[in-house]
């Protein structure tokens, strides 16, 4: 039944942020410490993308927000750690949704520049307004003056983006 529905919705939401909040938390401390050890392993990145996708699906649904994968299926298998990745990604795309407008779109992307190989979000919000974006990605907290930070939230996601991609 639909309240029963909304319930457990929310209920595992609820979850989700707290899984989110807790796994931030340990790898801000463990990156704190001493340099992120990478687990070597196959990843195949349009599969991890879509993956994402589907899992925070809900969320975009809920914010009102188009979210689509732009991935090319040929892009070869890479080495990484596809638990680290997919954590990154999930901070960037949850930072996407959380600035895209009502109506808006986020987009994960895997694409090719030359040798290398980009992963990102990217959405149509209005950017880092009233603080230089590097503090975004910073262990400390940016000075946002309309306070952007959502209850749950550790402020930690893109710092953990960062050392990923550093790792």
């Amino acid at each position: 039944e639909a309240p029963m529905a909304a319930a457990l919705s929310q209920i595992s939401d609820t979850c989700e942020r707290l899984n989110l909040y807790l796994a931030n938390v340990l790898t801000a401390a463990e990156a704190e410490g001493a340099p992120i050890v990478l687990a070597k392993e196959v990843v195949l990145v349009p599969g991890l993308l879509h993956e994402l996708a589907e899992r925070i699906e809900p969320l975009a649904q809920r914010r009102r927000v188009a979210l689509t994968v732009d991935a090319d299926a040929s892009l070869p298998p890479i080495q990484g750690d596809a638990a680290l990745l997919e954590r990154a990604l999930w901070n960037l795309a949850a930072n996407a949704l959380a600035a895209a407008p009502a109506g808006g779109r986020v987009v994960l992307f895997a694409r090719r520049r030359e040798s290398e190989l980009h992963l990102g979000a990217e959405d149509d919000g209005p950017g880092f307004v009233g603080f230089d974006p590097a503090q975004a990605f910073s262990r400390e907290r940016p000075k946002v003056k309309h306070g952007s930070y959502r209850a749950g939230s550790s402020g930690l996601g893109l710092f953990i983006v960062a050392r990923v991609a550093e790792a």
